[in-house]
């Protein structure tokens, strides 16, 4: 009986040893990759970049004119078809 208090205190030790060091541990990789960040360029308008930047994410832009005139484009390709029996259409005519 006299061995169990002893290991008893030592596995207590290294429980408390293990959590400070997970704790350093979470810390430290938590806060490591904003110290690996690179810092701001300090650019200014007309200046040339040192590196290539690539932004976070990705955004569309849908221009309401250009859209506008692909369809007219479109619509403008698109052949007449005459599928009524009047003489104005008679050479292009489709039958039924």
């Amino acid at each position: 009986m006299t061995g169990e208090p002893s290991s008893s205190k030592r596995l207590s030790a290294f429980r408390i040893v293990l959590l400070i060091a997970v704790g350093i541990a979470t810390f430290g990789a938590l806060t490591l990759p904003e110290a690996l960040r690179p810092s701001a360029l300090a650019l200014q308008a007309g200046d040339v970049a040192p590196r290539d930047f690539t932004a976070p994410r990705d955004i569309t832009f849908e221009s309401a004119v250009f859209t506008a005139q692909r369809k007219q484009a479109a619509a403008d390709a698109v052949l007449p078809v005459c599928a009524s029996r009047s003489r104005a259409c008679a050479p292009r005519w489709i039958p039924s």
